[in-house]
């Protein structure tokens, strides 16, 4: 009944390869060292700008460091000088009060001499 049909083999065509000619190798080279050269400028470009960079951070990192330095030595002097004033002001409330205390004494010695005498003799 049922025949099977048979299948015709189609021939597969071979593909010659080329053989690379003296020129197209050179080519090969050519582009091969220009991708290379390429590639190291490109690397070399790179290097300048991280070597740029870290320059650039060490100069601002230099900077701010003397700017903080500067800050810290105008604190530490300006607290210098109040403390400078404060003793100044202490000094001065001192000797006031010192002036106050010999006035005061001057003024009881008389009305003190009196007083001592006045016991003793009392005894």
């Amino acid at each position: 009944l049922f025949k099977k049909k048979k299948k015709k083999k189609k021939k597969k065509k071979k593909k010659k390869k080329k053989k690379m000619s003296g020129d197209s190798f050179s080519e090969l080279i050519k582009t091969e060292k220009e991708a290379a050269d390429i590639i190291k400028t490109a690397k070399d470009a790179r290097r300048q700008i991280m070597k740029d960079s870290e320059r650039s951070l060490e100069k601002e990192i230099e900077q701010y460091k003397v700017e903080e330095q500067n800050r810290i030595r105008s604190e530490q002097q300006a607290a210098d000088a109040n403390d400078g004033d404060k003793g100044k002001e202490g000094e001065a409330e001192t000797s006031d009060k010192i002036k106050d205390i010999q006035a005061k004494t001057n003024a009881n010695t008389k009305t003190m001499v009196k007083t001592l005498l006045d016991m003793v003799t009392t005894v």
